[in-house]
């Protein structure tokens, strides 16, 4: 009894034929694929020398270009420039004012912005105690609108209210207004 190892097909051999037999919508990814078989049976197989040139049985548009002919072709001098991305919508004039209150009640303390959006608003309560109220389109009282306790602020800058903007103050003090608006059209 004569012992003969099994020998299996190469994987580039194996990987012919499925390309030959087999439809396949990607010619590109099979030349990758065919190429890489071929690299793993010379390294697994010592003193086998790579295949000189590919023989694929597989129908592409793209020409064959090897790596070594890649690098020195310089293919990044083929690419576009990179272009720099300015989003105007994200900036604006900022305007910061303080609004004077000399007793408790209510004010108009920003209009709705005209030929553009407002971009950012910041509501500050400067009182030392008391909590202010904020309210957009609406007269703003001790019962109705955002309440902000004294040292805290209001930071509206992903979604910010386009109307009108009360301020109620409780007493005496200052309230800061920050904001901004961007020439987007409305």
């Amino acid at each position: 009894m004569s012992f003969r190892p099994y020998a299996p097909p190469t994987l580039p051999s194996a990987l012919r034929a499925f390309l030959s037999t087999e439809p396949y919508q990607f010619p590109e990814r099979a030349r990758a694929l065919a190429e890489k078989a071929a690299l793993i049976a010379v390294i697994g197989s010592p003193g086998v020398a790579p295949p000189a040139a590919p023989d694929y049985a597989v129908e592409s548009t793209l020409p064959y270009v090897p790596p070594s002919a890649m690098a020195e072709a310089n293919v990044t001098a083929q690419l576009p420039a990179v272009q720099s991305v300015y989003e105007s919508t994200r900036y604006g004039e900022a305007q910061v004012f303080p609004v004077q209150y000399a007793g408790a009640g209510s004010q108009l303390v920003l209009q709705r912005p005209q030929g553009g959006k407002r971009t950012l608003l910041i509501i500050v309560n400067d009182l030392a105690v008391g909590v202010i109220r904020v309210c957009f389109d609406a007269n703003a009282t001790a019962a109705l609108g955002v309440p902000i306790a004294a040292g805290g602020n209001m930071f509206l800058d992903a979604a910010v209210p386009q109307q009108n903007v009360f301020v109620f103050s409780p007493n005496a003090g200052q309230v800061t207004v920050c904001y901004q608006n961007s020439p987007i059209p409305s």
